[in-house]
């Protein structure tokens, strides 16, 4: 699967209106094998000040266990993102 494949896509992913304001989310983490190994509910708020998306998650781990992260996100072309969180190593890229 690549980016290209969506590029005509409708309608347009724009993160900073999709993310804009109160947003949740479910998921779960899976080994190699598929097995189901945690699953969470987040919570985001975030916000947009016309160059810095902001979003403040806050997870509930199904082991009761909590974490917070905050993502500051900049738009860095036509459908280009990069980000930054205090959980993560170097910036990442995204389209």
């Amino acid at each position: 699967m690549t980016v290209d494949e969506y590029k005509n896509g409708e309608p347009t992913l724009l993160l900073e209106e999709y993310f804009g304001g109160k947003t949740r989310a479910w998921g779960l983490f899976e080994d190699r094998f598929g097995n189901v190994q945690r699953q969470f509910i987040v919570d985001i708020d975030g916000s947009w000040d016309g160059s810095t998306l902001t979003l403040n998650e806050d997870f509930l781990y199904n082991d009761g266990e909590t974490e917070n992260r905050v993502w500051v996100i900049k738009k860095s072309g036509e459908n280009r993102y990069s980000g930054t969180t205090q959980q993560s190593i170097g910036e990442a890229q995204g389209a």
